[in-house]
């Protein structure tokens, strides 16, 4: 996969800057959470991508961004808050003004509006090329939204934390039609809460790779996003656990028989070594 530094996989919807009738003390909790969410996804190695004039986007009735966080009505957003988003914000690059083959989309069902940073998102997806919106969490726009413009139709992922993003990284495997070279490499990203190691391989599968690749990505996703509760759940039952596990979609679990379990040379084979370590895996 392409270097995230490199190009865009990130861009801020300059049109979730929109601050009529918010309450100062809101606004200024918004902003903290729109920075913490830069600086993540700096340190991740995946910085968002401004765009072009993004100081001069609407905000409020006769107000551009800037503007507004600058003057007397925008005295109530803290002081703090503001200087580091100024500072963040001047770390981000633009995205490609040439890009974009549309300058209007409708959003989520919505009528036809300026949306340049969204409008540059489907025009990359439309070429198998994924791009997540990071919005500011002031409005209800979150996770896959159907955008439409004249040149085509596809669901965006929209986005405030960037807790939010791993179902945005899973969209990538389809999309993207990602080889299994680059497989675990995403991974990652898309399955934070689990760790692979470094030998595992699709080899040791039954089938292609092409074939079982969304199948493993959807078991992956409830691994991460399910087991450690439902485990929880259920102690010292794991009946229990793999059918509540099945009912989300991961089934095949199971424990090993007594026959397994009282074969010392089999049990070995479900011995794997990871950081000096030694974990039994059935």
């Amino acid at each position: 996969m392409p270097s995230d530094a490199e190009q865009p996989r990130i861009v801020i919807d300059e049109t979730s800057f929109d601050f009529r009738e918010l309450p100062g003390d809101r606004l200024t909790a918004s902003l903290e959470t729109f920075n913490d969410a830069l600086m993540r996804l700096r340190q991740d190695g995946t910085p968002a991508y401004k765009p072009p004039y993004f100081e001069n986007s609407p905000c409020t009735d006769g107000h551009e961004l800037y503007e507004y966080l600058a003057s007397e009505t925008g005295r109530e957003v803290d002081r703090d808050v503001k200087f580091r988003f100024y500072s963040l914000i001047q770390k981000c690059p633009e995205w490609d003004a040439s890009v974009p083959v549309c300058d209007r989309v409708a959003i989520d069902g919505g009528e036809d509006c300026q949306a340049w940073s969204i409008a540059f998102a489907l025009t990359m997806i439309l070429r198998n090329r994924g791009i997540a919106c990071l919005a500011l969490g002031i409005r209800a726009r979150r996770g896959f939204l159907p955008v439409r413009a004249v040149v085509g139709c596809a669901r965006i992922f929209s986005f405030a934390e960037t807790e939010e993003l791993p179902d945005f990284w899973r969209s990538l495997f389809s999309l993207e039609n990602v080889g299994e070279q680059n497989f675990f490499a995403l991974a990652g990203r898309a399955f934070p809460k689990l760790i692979f190691h470094e030998d595992l391989t699709f080899r040791r599968f039954q089938g292609s790779y092409r074939d079982l690749r969304d199948a493993v990505a959807v078991q992956l996703a409830v691994l991460n996003d399910r087991f450690l509760a439902i485990h929880a759940e259920y102690p010292g039952n794991p009946r229990a656990v793999r059918i509540a596990m099945a009912e989300h979609g991961c089934d095949g679990l199971s424990p090993e028989s007594p026959k397994t379990h009282g074969n010392a040379t089999a049990m070995r084979s479900r011995d794997v070594e990871h950081t000096g370590k030694t974990y039994r895996c059935e």
